[in-house]
């Protein structure tokens, strides 16, 4: 062997027998002298044209040594089991965790010097870890408890845990516990959740996770943006069982990079993701519990309460993303009394950048399939300047008997096409109906209130309780009066009863299941943040939609009315004068 650098080593054949050659790759790298497989081969350096000189080398080749391998092995978690914390430990790794061991005593003499302190914390250490403790109430010394802090997993957070209140205001015994969790960070053991720090977590992770598989993914993804994650969190989807893992691995990374006022401690991995996940999370209560766990753990690891605020800032600026702008396209259904059931005529036009509108397609000459129409939008969103660059939103104006139609699924892909096009998966498909809208003479200065308060006001959830037509129209007048999104749920003649005062009203933004059948079956919706930011909510929906389509166990079909007052409506469009030809204007 030529030389080694702890990753690639670099090999000087001697000039007998075969050399390396193509094919050698990935075959077992051989030592004479150990008469053992030492790692793995994976090339040579091609020897230069022309005259050798002085400075050439023969048969120079390279490879991975067997650490670089088990490294490698160990990242994906595919090493052997004594690489990964078994019973084989070598002689150099023994006298490591001995010395760790011998450290602790210092930072637990100054923290539980006193045997009945010691005694009473070692007490609940015990319950905690399901040990058995001495029935007299005697103390372990602290050379027995450093023995278990090294060696025991869980054990040294779940000691900070009961010791932290004790410290919070003795910067000394403060510094000492950061001190104690230092070394704990070069044991196998520790860990950074103490059990029930660890218990509380999984399960809630778990429970977010069933209700939404892409969240943790999603989340960590943000978080974590130069982190190689683990495979797990590579995926789009993440299953319950698959949580305790994530969360085991996690652990092992303990700062996030950015700085910390005060030298205190980085602000580890594993709670950056939890904030990502909280900000994500719908319901407030829900969010509320991540984000008490996640300063709880913070407050006991020594973290800098800024530094906390600081990454929370962060996934709530994430957390409030919406798409990249895409293509805007209006489109205006309507039906005529003689015409086939399921058949509309269409018109479509595509608002340039500059805001103003073209008209792309005027087929109101004659009725079409739901089919048709979708490829008719497909064609237009598809073919018009900046395509590519976002996801279009597709606004439809529908007649007001329309608003329970299933137009998101309406699929405009070709015969020849693989793969459905449903125009809910591929864009951010709205509702409008100016036909009621228009049924209100405050109805234009209600709407821009409303939509410019829309990211201030709550969301206004209507459902069985809220006293009906009669009830939902007193809010609006009076505590919710700059309300700008409702959530309507219950059946379909309760739905037909709130959602035109809901529009009449000059409310944006109104979301419900149009699969819901009675007013218990909301919790499908949960998945998608209904109460989250609501400049992401189309996307969110469109998120939601395509998981629906492609698991029949998700019934709900979320349908969306999305009034920007930036978005003209189809009679509101400045057209060509007829009188200039009858050509479009595109």
């Amino acid at each position: 062997m030529g030389a080694y650098d702890g990753r690639i080593c670099y090999l000087d054949g001697q000039l007998s027998g075969a050399a390396v050659d193509e094919g050698y790759s990935g075959g077992p790298l051989w030592s004479v002298t150990d008469r053992a497989a030492v790692g793995l081969v994976v090339g040579r350096i091609t020897a230069p044209d022309g005259a050798f000189s002085a400075q050439h080398t023969l048969r120079r080749s390279w490879g991975l040594g067997w650490q670089s391998v088990l490294r490698e092995l160990a990242r994906v978690g595919a090493a052997p089991e004594h690489v990964n914390g078994g019973r084989e430990r070598s002689a150099a790794t023994l006298a490591e965790a001995e010395s760790v061991r011998d450290m602790m005593v210092g930072p637990l003499h100054s923290l539980l010097g006193d045997p009945r302190a010691r005694a009473d914390h070692a007490t609940v250490l015990a319950a905690q870890l399901t040990l058995r403790a001495p029935g007299d109430g005697s103390a372990p010394t602290v050379e027995e408890l450093a023995h278990l802090l090294s060696g025991t997993e869980r054990a040294l957070p779940t000691l900070a845990e009961s010791l932290a209140p004790k410290v919070a205001d003795d910067p000394r015994g403060r510094a000492e516990l950061d001190r104690l969790l230092a070394l704990g960070r070069l044991t196998e053991a520790a860990r950074l959740l103490s059990v029930a720090e660890h218990r509380a977590l999984v399960v809630k992770l778990e429970h977010l996770t069933e209700h939404d598989p892409g969240l943790l993914p999603r989340a960590a993804t943000a978080a974590l943006p130069y982190v190689d994650l683990p495979r797990s969190l590579q995926g789009a989807r993440l299953a319950p069982s698959a949580v305790p893992a994530v969360v085991h691995e996690l652990e092992g990374w303990y700062g996030d990079g950015s700085p910390v006022p005060d030298e205190s401690p980085r602000l580890p991995a594993l709670l950056r993701v939890v904030e990502y996940v909280a900000a994500e999370t719908s319901g407030d209560l829900a969010r509320q519990a991540l984000r008490e766990w996640s300063a709880r753990v913070a407050a006991r690891l020594g973290v800098h309460p800024s530094a906390l605020q600081e990454r929370r800032g962060d996934a709530d600026r994430w957390s409030r993303r919406s798409a990249p702008a895409g293509v805007r396209v209006l489109v205006e259904l309507d039906r005529y009394a003689k015409d086939p059931a399921d058949h509309y005529r269409c018109s479509v036009w595509r608002l340039r950048p500059d805001g103003t509108p073209a008209r792309a397609a005027s087929e109101s000459d004659r009725p079409r399939t739901g089919r048709e129409i979708a490829r008719l939008i497909r064609e237009v969103a598809w073919g018009a300047e900046g395509a590519g660059d976002g996801v279009a939103l597709v606004a439809v104006s529908v007649p007001p008997d329309a608003l329970e139609l299933a137009l998101d699924e309406w699929d405009g892909a070709g015969a020849e096409e693989y793969i459905s096009a449903r125009l809910g998966e591929d864009f951010h498909l709205v509702l409008r109906c100016p036909k009621i809208r228009r049924r209100s003479r405050t109805g234009p200065a209600d709407l821009k209130r409303r939509w410019n308060s829309r990211h201030q006001s709550d969301t206004l959830l209507a459902d069985h309780r809220i006293g009906g037509r009669a009830g939902l129209i007193g809010l609006l007048k009076t505590t919710h009066r700059d309300t700008a999104r409702v959530l309507v749920h219950g059946s379909t003649e309760h739905r037909g009863e709130l959602l035109p005062v809901c529009l009449v009203m000059g409310v944006p933004v109104v979301l419900w299941d149009r699969a819901a059948p009675g007013p218990n079956d909301c919790a499908p919706l949960d998945a998608l943040a209904p109460h989250g930011p609501v400049d992401g909510l189309p996307e969110r929906v469109r998120h939601f939609r395509v998981r629906a389509y492609a698991d029949r166990v998700v019934p709900a079909r979320p349908a969306l009315v999305w009034e920007d007052i930036e978005l003209p409506l189809p009679d509101e469009l400045q057209l060509a004068d007829p009188s200039e030809g009858t050509e479009r204007t595109g």
